[in-house]
């Protein structure tokens, strides 16, 4: 059997997978906020190195930030895996174990501490 439909297949069964029992047995919809993240814009052609030892150009960059404890209904784009970004706020959120795609999906989050393994609770509608 072609090893790409071999992929394709396996691809297909974790997807078909991953939906079923989310529908049948439910997904919680929440999951653990790792960090929180301003945005710093930098200039263009700003470089940066990786802890692998390569070399990027880069646009933006992501600094901790502390938010007031408290509960914010906001809409979330993803841009990478466990990566959101909070629309119009300058902010991202990283998450930990978060296999929702979203593009403007509206969210909770749910800031419970600045410091500690989990910073809050983002909660999937």
């Amino acid at each position: 059997m072609n090893k790409k439909i071999v992929v394709f297949i396996l691809y297909l069964l974790l997807f078909i997978t991953h939906f079923s029992f989310s529908q049948y047995w439910g997904s919680s919809g929440s999951y653990d906020l790792e960090e929180i993240y301003g945005v710093q814009s930098v200039d263009y052609g700003t470089l940066a190195i990786t802890n692998y030892g390569t070399m990027m150009e880069i646009s933006k960059i992501l600094v901790p930030i502390k938010l007031d404890v408290g509960r914010y209904r906001v809409a979330v784009r993803q841009v990478d895996t466990n990566l959101y970004e909070v629309i119009g706020k300058n902010i991202y959120v990283k998450t930990r174990s978060c296999y929702e795609s979203a593009f403007n999906e509206d969210v909770i989050l749910e800031i419970t501490s600045s410091y500690g393994w989990s910073k809050g609770t983002i909660y999937f509608e």
